[in-house]
């Protein structure tokens, strides 16, 4: 009796021409991106995949209130790649750094000082909620809701 394995036809090439024994051996992100995000989604090279996609360009335009977490020690958007592009944006962005953190995994205990539960998710949804409180007043828009509530005008600005 044949084992499985040796009646097996050979792996085709993908359409990018990279077989999967021959991505397993990729190391860096960097490398990943040249041969396999560039040619799969039609970029000349991971440089141009980069400075097409990168939303650091339009980080300048930002004119809505905008929150910005990073990680120290995210393998994946370096910190090193980022901080650049965040200077002088203080006034637009609320900037948090965290050095327990990495691209995927936030701890359990993340606080940004805004209140409510810890977590990442938490918090964003913290911050998310005072920000649209304080555009709400600011604008005039607060609900019926809110106003029969006698709750208009609650939330002054984003505090963390």
């Amino acid at each position: 009796m044949r084992s499985r394995r040796s009646t097996h036809r050979p792996t085709q090439r993908r359409p990018q021409g990279v077989e999967p024994w021959e991505a397993r051996r990729i190391k860096k992100i960097r490398d990943w991106d040249e041969v396999i995000i560039a040619p799969r989604f039609g970029f000349q090279s991971a440089d141009h995949y980069y400075e097409t996609q990168s939303v650091a360009s339009r980080l300048s335009r930002l004119d809505v209130p905008t929150l910005y977490v990073g990680a120290e020690c995210d393998p994946m958007v370096l910190a090193s790649s980022v901080r650049p592009h965040l200077e002088g944006l203080e006034e637009k962005m609320e900037i948090h750094w965290h050095a327990r953190s990495g691209h995927l995994r936030f701890p359990k205990d993340f606080d940004l000082g805004c209140g409510g539960e810890l977590g990442l998710e938490a918090q964003v949804f913290s911050y998310v909620f005072e920000v649209s409180g304080y555009i709400r007043a600011v604008s005039g828009m607060e609900s019926k809701l809110e106003l029969a509530r006698g709750q208009a005008g609650v939330g002054t600005g984003a505090s963390c």
